[in-house]
């Protein structure tokens, strides 16, 4: 992979729309075919159409902490948070709460699923669940090397690290080998995602410097630098072709 380039001021990305309705940061994002899902310091998660202007249609209540992660299996929404709780949505049945999981000791941070499993982090700690019974199955602990890793992507070629040394490092999936460094942001980089673009894949970096970066992975060239919310970025999430990203100043604007 050739090394960093010029910056490359191509505008290929405008900010057509935001979500307003929480009252307080937005933390953490995810999304089916049909809807997106947004977590908050409100302790709420709200519902947006995404078919019908982002409209939101439904606010999910039960959590009494902030809402720090979201994650999207079937027709089931999980949402993490500061409370130590996951909590089970039913997206088929306008949203009704299917269980509660006294998931950790410390707040649930992340989220993610994979075949019949989902996995929650917190502090020092990742839990593997059935997916289907909804009962721990294993633990993993880990320790962290200073606890710098604040987000991470997988594409089809590389995985990318951001930190919060405001780079983000790049490996090549099939060696594991890093290949380079992306450098431009001035601070944190919370969040990573990337999306198929006609041009190749983009991927996008949300940092606190109240930035998203656009960058080609064909040349790891910044694109575009996106400066519309008020305050950090901290979540990213693409759907139906479009970026959306949720920030301090508890908007969540819609891209294309």
């Amino acid at each position: 992979m050739p090394a960093i380039g010029p910056y490359d001021p191509e505008t290929i990305i405008k900010c057509k729309g935001t979500c307003v309705g929480h009252d307080g940061p937005v933390w953490c994002l995810a999304a089916d075919n049909d809807f997106l899902f947004s977590g908050s310091s409100d302790n709420h998660v709200r519902v947006w159409d995404t078919s019908c202007n982002y409209k939101c249609v439904k606010t999910l209540a039960g959590h009494c902490g902030i809402v720090l992660a979201l994650t999207v299996n079937g027709n089931r929404l999980y949402s993490g948070s500061q409370d130590t709780k996951i909590m089970i949505w039913d997206i088929d049945n306008n949203f009704e709460l299917v269980d509660t999981l006294d998931a950790h000791d410390n707040p649930v941070c992340t989220l993610a699923t994979s075949r019949a499993m989902i996995f929650s982090g917190s502090l020092k700690t990742v839990k593997v669940w059935s997916f289907l019974s909804g009962k721990h199955v294993m633990k993993k602990r880990y320790l962290t090397y200073g606890g710098s890793v604040y987000s991470i992507t997988v594409t089809d070629k590389y995985i990318l690290c951001g930190t919060y040394e405001k780079v983000i490092h790049v490996w090549e999936l099939s060696t594991m080998e890093q290949v380079t460094t992306l450098q431009g942001h001035n601070g944190t980089v919370y969040a990573l995602t990337w999306m198929q673009s006609p041009g190749g894949i983009l991927v996008f970096s949300a940092s606190y410097d109240r930035t998203i970066r656009v960058w080609s992975q064909n040349n790891m060239i910044c694109k575009q630098t996106l400066l519309r919310h008020g305050g950090s970025v901290a979540c990213l999430v693409v759907v139906k072709g479009r970026l959306f990203s949720g920030g301090i100043d508890s908007m969540v604007k819609v891209w294309q």
